[in-house]
């Protein structure tokens, strides 16, 4: 390992520590084109600099890693040092710079970490290299610059192409990130964290918000900029948000300028809250009005895990003032769960509560279950507009506070109807559960996934055989249905069901079922308990996939909703930025608006600061399933677009476009996985792409797959039509054997040139002067393969058999054939 050089000035107080991101270097923070860095501005502030020391972090990270073990050198930003050029794990460049940091640094009283990227896993795993080993950290401000705290979408591309411990690391699925938020948030750790600050870029399509912020149970307020991942290191001038929080924060360490702190002061006055009282009934006239308005009361589930902080979010929200809260997530969240324990434990601080279910229809079902218990008799006459009016007077004389809860309430022309009328009830708060994503001006909380302890926690509850060692795995299973609450309950009651007296389903089949046939075509199922969407909490028996494909009904959507919903299937299961989108869709006008009705519905999360839209993997199933007769025709148009874009020279891929073009193929990858069972040229032609752009970038076994794939479905294709399809099986045995040569398997790619050669012969005979060429072309290609493999006699066969076809090509056609 390389030495610290010398502290430029041994009177300062204060260090700052830059780390660069994944494939950045030291010219992160600092230019040579002239322009200024965060370090640059932070060095050229006259009240900072007499303070600070400045170091640059420096280690080896490239796509491509050939050599040794990398020397991570820690130096001063005026000097450079050799690297030698591998990459290595994350965990491996903490440790360097943590024992660089304890001989070098410790001098210092403060030492601040500004990081970009991937370099703020290194900070983290740097901060918890002490406090996990009980010992003080030495770090007192953690900066990160759009660091993928929840890992990044495109490095779930990347690992597929390259054999790379960094991008491993970075992976959504990664383990090194799951342990890090684990211990991050765990008691030991949580209480001695250093302050920190969280930024991200709204234009960044590599890391999203959420992986910027991760999963910090301190609830920190996020720093938003105008950058994209690569700008946001390098702020165009002082006005830059993310740069003045970091100036305003480091002046904290300067002595004369340190802010003192008052906490209450001991002879301060703390109010305490009244007691509770209990409501029991309220007297209209003669006439007794209950405390619970309708006819049923809110089914209390006896399992409630990881909502807790939930449940208090929500009590918060309603106790704020709040008239119309609006509660979202998708189907089999935990929504319904979520508000009946809100209704348990707050019911007695409301004079009234009402629950109703919203189907058919919001205005029917309140007549329906109200008008008894307010004591209200129709005029028979009266239109159904009336009734209503004469309802919700009844409601607004009530005395106050009130609770409505409006359960299921998923149309949003339903509850745009009657939107205006329920917040009018000024006497209510009212409290909706919606797949709706937006109601006018209402505040929304979300409920998402379960996170991964809380998962594990009531996957165990359902499924108590589940051994310890399987927790890895079931992580995996719990990414892949995005941590939904009902999905993992029936997997896990599935699985104890078929494994009650003897193992015949583990763990590692339902894996292999989802990543191969998805989550409603289950090898092995068997009927479960339930109580999702029953009348009063009644326990019904269905197999899982019948209890999942009932969350969704597809029917009440426009067809343009539909084919887009068709679309976002096929997908990955990610945050897709609407830039990379509108890019590969052939109506933009029509199509925007039915994507973001399906975002307004709740079919699509939309994330307002990056523009991006994403189908969960629950939802991505049911429409895969549901949809299955009609994703060929709705993907179509969609497809052809891919099939153009990554139509690229095989020779090169343009530096510009080479992000562009991996993103691209990492769509086409899913499409194909998506609609494996559609045995088309299209879907050839697409997998072969895919191969082309991977065989461009040096990758040597991603293209080997999708080269065979698309030769299985052309050799489907040919045997019912050769002569249109025989041409395809040709091109893509040349295709294959050039790989299969570059991987120096001579005697495999032998075996193609010679069978796509004897199908070009055949194809020559009918047809000369069109298939020729191919005859020529894959003759050269043979001669090739042969000399390299010594075989001269053979090459020179093939090479004088390919001459002689193109001189009598060039007598007819010389302008082509002669060069």
């Amino acid at each position: 390992m390389a030495t610290l050089e010398r502290i430029p000035n041994p009177q300062k107080k204060n260090l700052i520590i830059f780390i660069h991101g994944f494939i950045g270097s030291a010219e992160t923070w600092r230019h040579e084109d002239g322009s200024m860095s965060m370090l640059d501005f932070i060095q050229a502030d006259d009240s900072l600099a007499p303070h600070f020391d400045c170091l640059v972090f420096d280690y080896h990270s490239k796509l491509l890693s050939f050599l040794p073990r990398p020397i991570i050198w820690l130096n001063t930003i005026f000097r450079s040092a050799n690297i030698i050029r591998r990459n290595h794990p994350i965990a491996d460049i903490a440790a360097d710079l943590k024992a660089e940091i304890d001989s070098k640094c410790k001098k210092y009283e403060n030492i601040i970490l500004i990081t970009h990227s991937m370099g703020g896993l290194v900070g983290k795993k740097l901060i918890l290299g002490y406090l996990g080993n009980g010992q003080k950290s030495l770090v007192s401000l953690y900066v990160t610059l759009a660091t993928p705290h929840r890992g990044a979408a495109l490095a779930n591309i990347g690992k597929i192409i390259f054999r790379n411990p960094q991008i491993s690391g970075l992976s959504k699925l990664s383990k090194e990130i799951r342990e890090m938020n684990d211990e991050w948030n765990s008691e030991s750790v949580i209480s001695k964290l250093p302050e920190t600050i969280y930024a991200f870029g709204r234009e960044d399509n590599i890391v999203d918000k959420d992986s910027a912020i991760g999963d910090d149970k301190r609830n920190i307020e996020p720093i938003p900029g105008d950058h994209n991942h690569f700008t946001i290191h390098s702020p165009k001038n002082h006005d830059d948000r993310i740069l003045r929080s970091i100036l305003e924060r480091l002046e904290k360490f300067i002595p004369e300028k340190k802010v003192i702190e008052h906490g209450v002061a001991e002879n301060q006055v703390i109010l305490e809250t009244l007691p509770k009282i209990q409501i029991h009934h309220h007297y209209d006239g003669q006439m007794k009005i209950p405390h619970l308005l309708t006819p049923t009361a809110p089914f209390e589930s006896q399992v409630f895990i990881g909502r807790e902080d939930d449940l208090e979010k929500l009590n918060q929200q309603l106790s704020a003032h709040n008239t119309l809260l609006l509660v979202n997530g998708e189907g089999g969240m935990g929504k319904t769960t979520l508000a009946a324990h809100y209704c348990r434990e707050h019911s007695h601080e409301y004079n009234h509560l009402a629950w109703i279910l919203a189907e058919p229809n919001i205005s029917d079902v309140l007549i329906t279950n109200l008008k008894s218990s307010l004591n209200l008799e129709f005029d028979p006459k009266s239109s159904a507009k009336e009734q209503l009016n004469q309802l919700f007077l009844a409601l607004a004389n009530l005395p106050p506070p009130c609770l409505l809860v409006i359960d299921n309430a998923n149309s949003f022309d339903d509850l745009s109807a009657n939107y205006g009328r329920l917040q009018q009830l000024n006497n209510f708060r009212i409290l909706i559960t919606s797949r709706v994503q937006k109601l006018g001006e209402a505040p929304v909380q979300f409920v998402k996934g379960l996170l991964e302890k809380e998962a594990l926690q009531l996957f165990r509850k359902y499924y108590p055989a589940h051994q310890a060692a399987n927790d890895e795995l079931f992580y995996r299973i719990r990414e892949a249905v995005g941590g939904n609450t009902l999905v993992i309950e029936v997997l896990a009651k599935n699985l104890r069901e078929l494994n009650r007296l003897n193992p015949k389903y583990s763990l590692q089949n339902l894996m292999d079922d989802l990543r191969k046939k998805g989550l409603l075509a289950l090898t092995q199922s068997t009927e479960v308990e339930t109580t999702y969407h029953s009348h009063a909490g009644a326990l019904k028996k269905a197999r899982p996939e019948a209890i999942i494909a009932a969350m969704y009904d597809l029917t009440s959507l426009a067809d343009e909703e539909m084919k887009m919903l068709s679309v976002f299937s096929v997908l990955p299961a990610e945050n897709i930025p609407y830039r990379l989108l509108e890019q590969i869709l052939d109506e933009k006008e029509k199509q925007e608006q039915a994507i973001l009705n399906l975002a307004n519905k709740g079919w699509l999360d939309f994330n307002e600061q990056d523009k991006s839209f994403k189908a969960s993997p629950v939802i991505k199933q049911v429409v895969l399933n549901k949809n299955r007769s009609r994703l060929e025709d709705d993907c179509n148009s969609f497809i052809q677009i891919l099939i153009h874009k990554l139509d690229y020279d095989l020779s090169h891929l343009p530096g510009e476009q080479y992000n562009d073009a991996i993103v691209y193929a990492g769509f086409a990858s899913a499409v194909c996985s998506n609609l494996s069972f559609i045995r088309s040229r299209t879907i050839a032609l697409l997998l072969t792409r895919i191969a082309n752009i991977y065989h461009i970038s040096n990758e040597f076994i991603a293209p080997l797959k999708y080269y065979q794939e698309a030769l299985d479905i052309r050799r489907e294709l040919a045997r019912s039509n050769p002569q249109t399809y025989l041409p395809d099986v040709a091109m893509t045995l040349n295709n294959l054997a050039v790989l299969l040569k570059a991987r120096n398997e001579f005697t495999e790619a032998q075996e193609k040139y010679q069978e796509a050669l004897d199908i070009y012969r055949e194809l020559a005979r009918s047809n000369p002067q069109t298939y020729l060429p191919d005859v020529a072309m894959t003759l050269n290609n043979l001669a090739v393969l042969l000399k390299a493999r010594n075989e001269f006699t053979e090459a020179q066969e093939k090479y004088q058999e390919a001459l002689d076809i193109y001189r009598e090509l060039a007598r007819s056609n010389p302008q082509t054939y002669l060069p």
